[in-house]
C-alpha cells in the first residue's frame, strides 16, 4: 500500500523503481540493476528476459547477452514472436518455424530479401534460376562458361545475355567471355563507350571492323584522335580535320610524306606533293631550285613546269635553253669556254711574219 509519508513509494524491497516488472529486492538477489531497465542494454528489458536461465550457461537471460546460445545476440534477435509460437525470438532456437535453427540458419540474406535468414521461412527455398540477374539462367551459364554470379564475366561492359553466344570474331571464345569480341585491336569496352552503332548500319561497333564507314579498317585507324577534337580515328569521318573525308582520302599517301592521306591535314607538303600546281612536284622544285609555293618563279608569264617540259629556264625569264642543274654546266659557261678554246687554236695555226732585212 502507497505510504503516503514516503516520497518516493518505488525505492523500497517491494517496489520497482526502474519500473521492469521486477521488484527492487528481487533485481538485488539476482544482480540486475534495479535502477536499470535493461541491465544488459540489449534493448530487451531486465522484466522480459527474466531471471531464469535459457542456455543454462549460469548467466540469466537479463544479464546474458545470447540467451537462447544461438550464436545471435539478444539484442539482434529481439523480443517479437516472428513464428507466433509464444517464445519471443531471443529465446526461440527456431524463430522464423521453417525448421531450420536459428544457429544453423545465421543472420545472412540468402535470397536477397532484406530478411535474415533465421528470422526468414522462405529463404531455404530453391537457388533463384538467374543468381545475377542478367538475363540468363545458371544452368545457361554453366553451359556457356560465363560466372553466374557475374553479370558481365568479361567485365566489357556489356551484360552476357547483351552479348550473343557465338563467337563472332571466329577466335576460339564466344562474345561473353571475349574483350574484343570483333578482332579488331579495340577493346570491346572502349568501342561500347560510344554511340553503340555510330555509322547505323545495324552492327554495333564493337561488332563492326569499319565503324565510321569510311572505307578504312578499324584496325587501320585505331582509338588515336589525330585533329584533337575528342573523337578516335576509327569513329571520325575527317580524322585529321583538314575538312577532306577520310573516305575520300583514303590510305594512300598522295604526297610521299609517310603520312596516309586520311591523318595528313597537309596532303601536299611531301615530296611528291605540288602545293602551287605548275606540274613540278616538291623534289623536283628543289631540283630546279624554284620556288615551290609559286607556279611562275621568274614572273615570265611561263609556269616552271611548262618552261621545264620545253626545255627552257624556269628561273631566268629569258625563256633560254638549260640542263639540269645536276646534269653539267650551265649553257652561257659552256660558250664561254668555247670561244677561249676557239682563239687559242687560231693563235696556233697562224703562219708566222716573214722577215725583212734591214
Amino acid at each position: 500500500m502507497p505510504d503516503p509519508l514516503d516520497p518516493d513509494d518505488e525505492d523500497g524491497a517491494n517496489g520497482d523503481y526502474d519500473g521492469d516488472g521486477l521488484e527492487n529486492l528481487d533485481e538485488f538477489n539476482n544482480g540486475t540493476d534495479p535502477f536499470d531497465n535493461d541491465t544488459d542494454g540489449d534493448g530487451i528489458t531486465d522484466g522480459v528476459e527474466g531471471h531464469d536461465d535459457e542456455d543454462g550457461d549460469g548467466v540469466i537471460n537479463a544479464l546474458d547477452d545470447d540467451s537462447d546460445a544461438d550464436g545471435i545476440p539478444d539484442e539482434e534477435e529481439g523480443d517479437d514472436d516472428v513464428d507466433d509460437d509464444g517464445t519471443p525470438n531471443f529465446l526461440d532456437e527456431d524463430s522464423d518455424g521453417d525448421g531450420a535453427s536459428d544457429e544453423e540458419e545465421g543472420t545472412g540474406d540468402v535470397d536477397n530479401d532484406g530478411i535474415p535468414n533465421f528470422l526468414d521461412p522462405e529463404d531455404h527455398e530453391e537457388t533463384p534460376d538467374d543468381l545475377d540477374g542478367d538475363g540468363l539462367d545458371n544452368d545457361e551459364e554453366d553451359d556457356l562458361g560465363t560466372d553466374p554470379n557475374d553479370v558481365d564475366t568479361d567485365n566489357d561492359g556489356l551484360w552476357d545475355s547483351e552479348e550473343p553466344a557465338s563467337d563472332s570474331d571466329d577466335d576460339g571464345l564466344i562474345d561473353p567471355l571475349d574483350n574484343d569480341d570483333d578482332d579488331d585491336g579495340i577493346l570491346t569496352g572502349f568501342e561500347v563507350n560510344y554511340t553503340l552503332d555510330f555509322d547505323e548500319d545495324g552492327t554495333p561497333n564493337h561488332l563492326d571492323l569499319d565503324s565510321d564507314n569510311d572505307g578504312i579498317p578499324d584496325a587501320t585507324e585505331g582509338i588515336g584522335d589525330e585533329d584533337g577534337d575528342g573523337m578516335p580515328n576509327f569513329l571520325d569521318t575527317d580524322a585529321d580535320g583538314d575538312d577532306a573525308l577520310d573516305a575520300d582520302e583514303g590510305e594512300g599517301d598522295v604526297d610521299g610524306d609517310g603520312d596516309p592521306n586520311y591523318l595528313d591535314a597537309d596532303d601536299e607538303d611531301g615530296p611528291d606533293g605540288d602545293p602551287d600546281g605548275d606540274g613540278l612536284s616538291n623534289e623536283d622544285e628543289d631540283h630546279w631550285r624554284t620556288d615551290r609555293l609559286n607556279p611562275d618563279s621568274d614572273g615570265d608569264g611561263v609556269s616552271d613546269g611548262q618552261e621545264v617540259r620545253e626545255g627552257s629556264d624556269p628561273r631566268t625569264g629569258c625563256g633560254c635553253g638549260i640542263a639540269s642543274p645536276a646534269r653539267g654546266p650551265r649553257p652561257a659557261v659552256v660558250v664561254a669556254l668555247a670561244l677561249v678554246f676557239g682563239g687559242l687554236r687560231r693563235r696556233r695555226t697562224r703562219p708566222p711574219a716573214p722577215f725583212h732585212f734591214a
